[in-house]
């Protein structure tokens, strides 16, 4: 914030990195090393080159240590996923990835019980290592939020994870969504809304229904999932084109739009300014309706820096993309090597 209590500008030349993010990468990968997982050196490649703790510390640069550890490994666990229905044997096997997210969520529910998980032995991996990680994340995280919270988190992460599902089945049919449909689809498949239900716990705050359900709020938070997931696809549209995965707004405008990538490139450029303005309106809007509504003074404080969390993580994820050798350095993968672990398959090697 500005002195005069103005929003910072969106995207500053510098933003902050959270002074844990070297820790929680140590972290991170004990944690996978623990669970068996990230085993190939083509995964392990990739997991490095998008230096993961460094992210979440440019997305949560205030976050205490203990809740950064927790954020990166929850995002280590993701990339494999990512990866997986990408790039790994699921991508266009719609049963195959039903089974695995269907595995994948299964920890997931607001009811579940939150027991240490079981551990495969080191070196094995597989599908049941991802879901019993998935089971240690959420038996952390669970129990120190409220059943309001845990309810949406379940909600936001399934969405996620059954994006994949649907864009595996528009392979198989062969099959691009229409721009409009693609952007609806999107704000959830990028994974952006549960990373803003992680803000709270980063603020260390629950909002009520009256913060969430505010017109500001909603604008907000939506403008901050569409421009993010934008500025992903925008700098990703070479590399994805290149390997045939076309889920992407450049791509889909070109295909439907029979765009040059130049022109859909530019058009997507403007969807990123103009998701800009509204965050920034919407963050301006927001105290005014917060007094209006006449919520109690901690709870108005509360959702002020939850939305500047919020910002945050819009911040750290445009820095992140200009910086990162994700996106940066596409060399940095052994030639054909593929960073999907494969996990999406049964011990026999068939698709689960």
């Amino acid at each position: 914030m500005t002195g005069n209590g103005s929003p910072a500008p969106l995207f500053p030349a510098a933003i902050r990195l959270n002074p844990g993010a070297e820790k929680a990468e140590q972290d991170m990968w004990h944690w996978l090393d623990e669970f068996g997982l990230c085993r190939s050196p083509e995964a392990r490649a990739n997991v490095r080159r998008s230096r993961v703790a460094y992210c979440i510390g440019l997305y949560y640069p205030s976050a205490p240590l203990e809740v950064l550890v927790l954020i990166t490994r929850f995002t280590g666990w993701s990339l494999l996923i990512d990866e997986e229905f990408d790039a790994g044997p699921a991508r266009d096997d719609p049963g195959a990835c039903l089974s695995a997210v269907t595995a994948l969520l299964a920890p997931f529910t607001p009811a579940a019980p939150h027991s240490p998980a079981r551990r495969e032995p080191v070196g094995r991996g597989g599908h049941r290592a991802m879901a019993d990680a998935a089971a240690a994340l959420w038996g952390q995280l669970a129990p120190i939020r409220s059943p309001a919270w845990t309810a949406r988190f379940c909600a936001h992460l399934a969405n996620w994870l059954w994006g994949f599902y649907g864009e595996t089945v528009d392979r198989a049919v062969h099959r691009l969504p229409e721009p409009a449909e693609y952007h609806e689809r999107r704000r959830e498949m990028f994974g952006v809304p549960w990373y803003l239900d992680l803000c709270e716990v980063a603020c260390a705050v629950d909002l009520p229904d009256a913060v969430h359900r505010l017109p500001a709020f909603r604008t907000l938070y939506s403008a901050v999932c569409d421009t993010t997931a934008l500025c992903n696809d925008r700098v990703s549209a070479d590399r994805e084109r290149a390997s045939g995965y076309l889920h992407n707004a450049v791509t889909i405008l070109e295909h439907h739009r029979g765009w040059t990538p130049r022109e859909a490139a530019a058009h997507v450029d403007r969807m990123i300014a103009d998701g800009a303005d509204l965050i920034t309106a919407a963050r301006r809007d927001l105290p005014r309706q917060l007094d209006l509504a006449g919520l109690p003074r901690a709870s108005a404080a509360d959702a002020l820096r939850c939305a500047d969390a919020y910002l945050d993580v819009v911040r750290g994820n445009h820095s992140y993309h200009r910086t990162s050798p994700r996106y940066t350095d596409l060399g940095s993968l052994p030639p054909g090597g593929c960073p999907a672990e494969g996990f999406a398959r049964n011990a026999e090697g068939r698709p689960l």
